[in-house]
């Protein structure tokens, strides 16, 4: 199986292929044109193909579209279940892919960068995905495995010159703005509560 094949059956959230690949001596360390490593593509494929599957959770977001308010108040339940606790295996095959030796803050600046140009890149982590997905229990899971919440997640001179590792903080901020509120205002301060423990706010000690 070659990298692009792989990465593209991780992004499906296909693990049996992706722990096929890796039995039989292929790299685990791999990444998409776009940076990703294998576990942030793997976690892209885990919100894109299962994360909102639940018949209930499906049902609630093909009545609530993005212009209604109730959107800004709900939060997926299994953003507050434990990895081990959820269908679907996650926390295995995240744990399965850290034995491997996959850096979990490990990205692909030169793939990057050969896709967006010099100065454009911006990568994905698995903790990016988390916390953009507003996921609690995995933000916490990755954070006690070692991810770093200072990563940096754009290249230099990107992103409007400012500082790219708050941008973690800045999402957090944003959906603040935007009006989330109920369970989902509880959970984004949650979040935010969550990353200041690891060392992550706005006020960075030297």
């Amino acid at each position: 199986m070659t990298r692009d094949e792989v990465l593209k059956r991780a992004e499906a959230y296909d693990y049996d292929a992706v722990r096929a690949y890796l039995e039989q001596g292929g790299n685990p360390e791999i990444y998409d044109r776009e940076g990703a490593s294998l576990l942030a593509v793997l976690l892209r494929g885990y919100y894109d193909s299962v994360f909102y599957s639940d018949p209930e959770e499906a049902a609630f977001l093909r009545e609530h579209g993005e212009g209604d308010g109730k959107l800004y108040r709900h939060v997926n339940p299994l953003c507050r279940v434990p990895l081990d606790k959820r269908p679907y295996g996650i926390r295995d095959k995240i744990d399965d892919l850290l034995a491997r030796g996959i850096g979990i803050n490990a990205v692909g600046w030169k793939e990057a960068e050969e896709e967006y140009g010099p100065g454009d890149a911006w990568v994905e982590t698995p903790l990016f995905h988390a916390v953009v997905h507003c996921d609690y229990c995995m933000t916490e899971y990755l954070l006690e495995k070692g991810a770093d919440p200072w990563q940096r997640l754009f290249s230099e001179g990107n992103y409007d010159e400012q500082e790219h590792e708050y941008w973690l903080l800045e999402h957090m901020d944003c959906c603040e703005y935007i009006g989330y509120c109920g369970e989902a205002g509880d959970n984004i301060r949650d979040m935010k509560a969550l990353l200041n423990r690891y060392g992550l706010s706005w006020t960075k000690e030297s």
